[in-house]
């Protein structure tokens, strides 16, 4: 695979996961629920942004943003971070939290490659995908070379017995298999490496909807938007239901 834009990232990547597995190990000192805690998160939040975004210009990134409301019409290549995902289970010690980067880069006012890279420190686990190169998986802490996964979409299944997350399970009133993780960055994920045969992903969260769009491609599932702008991915015999 091309692994040019994780390999340039990677360390981005790592120094601010580096922080929130340090204060993930530190929650336990806290009082559930107290002004403590919401003090803590909201110091992790921010302080993880500002690695984020610190790293990336470090590392000669052009067109940084915190935010993605609107995909870019200027040619070239633009980077968003995520805010953290899963914020309530961080704050329970619960390790599905996780945040990302994402690179799109614009030929003539329209997306031509798209690359990902989600991290999840409670986890200590790293997925990236990149159009034309699939999707892989990462355990952080372990460099030997051939330690990334290829991810790969399930393909064989019953649809009776399919397992989706609640959102996807929410759009009719079938008997899933349902799981909820309540983070859709994790959902992602999931689907990706084949736990997950359907999800659905908010449209508003465009940087959920668009990472969803890479994983899905590149693990060899199948992706689709609905009317209401909400995103739809996984298998075909789910999915082209849906849509």
């Amino acid at each position: 695979m091309s692994k040019e834009f994780y390999t340039k990232f990677e360390s981005c990547i790592w120094k601010a996961t580096r922080n929130l597995i340090r204060d993930y190990s530190e929650l336990e000192h806290l009082q559930s629920g107290g002004s403590n805690l919401g003090n803590f998160l909201e110091r992790s939040k921010i302080k993880t942004k500002e690695i984020l975004l610190r790293e990336l210009e470090l590392a000669r990134a052009s067109n940084i943003s915190d935010k993605l409301e609107k995909i870019p019409v200027e040619d070239g290549t633009h980077y968003f971070i995520s805010e953290i995902d899963g914020l309530e289970n961080f704050a329970r010690a619960w390790p599905f939290f996780g945040f990302g980067v994402l690179a799109l880069t614009i030929n003539y006012g329209k997306i031509g490659k798209m690359s990902a890279i989600l991290s999840f420190p409670g986890l200590m686990q790293n997925f990236f995908a990149e159009t034309g190169s699939g999707a892989w998986s990462e355990k952080l802490g372990d460099r030997a070379d051939g330690s990334q996964i290829r991810l790969r979409a399930r393909k064989n299944f019953d649809p009776k017995n399919a397992f989706v997350n609640k959102q996807f399970a929410e759009l009719n009133d079938k008997d899933f298999n349902v799981r909820d993780f309540h983070c859709e960055l994790f959902d992602i994920t999931c689907l990706a490496s084949g736990r997950f045969d359907a999800i659905k992903i908010n449209g508003q969260n465009l940087f959920a909807a668009i990472t969803a769009e890479v994983f899905a491609i590149e693990s060899g599932a199948m992706f689709e938007r609905l009317e209401n702008g909400d995103v739809v991915a996984g298998h075909i015999s789910l999915v082209k239901k849906e849509n």
